[in-house]
């Protein structure tokens, strides 16, 4: 939880917080941090949420997500997760949908398309 004494400039060695946090934090946003760490990062499949869009403006030279929960919902749950480690590996939200429209359960086995998106 970040105290009342955070400053952006203050140099931490751990800062622990909640998501929802991130959406009252904005100082989160102004830090330049080393690593963040996202534990559920299912929290984040949703990319047009707030949390979502809040925890993305959250700038780190190197990101992690750990999730155990399978992506249920469709593809573009996956897509906002990598576009929170590397923006723009699977193109934008719109081109990743497109291109799921293609995908044909024979090409998945074949491992075939993704040259595609690339």
């Amino acid at each position: 939880m970040i105290s009342k004494n955070f400053s952006a400039d203050a140099r931490e060695f751990l800062t622990v917080t909640t998501y929802g946090m991130t959406l009252r934090t904005p100082e989160l946003e102004k830090c330049e941090w080393d690593l963040l760490i996202l534990d559920e990062a299912q929290a984040i499949k949703n990319p047009v949420s707030k949390q979502t869009k809040a925890v993305k403006r959250i700038h780190a030279r190197e990101k992690l997500a750990m999730t155990g929960t399978p992506i249920e919902n469709g593809l573009t749950n996956l897509w906002s997760l990598f576009d929170f480690l590397n923006k723009g590996l699977l193109g934008s939200a719109d081109e990743f949908r497109e291109f799921c429209k293609t995908l044909d359960s024979d090409r998945i086995i074949r491992n075939e398309g993704w040259e595609e998106l690339f």
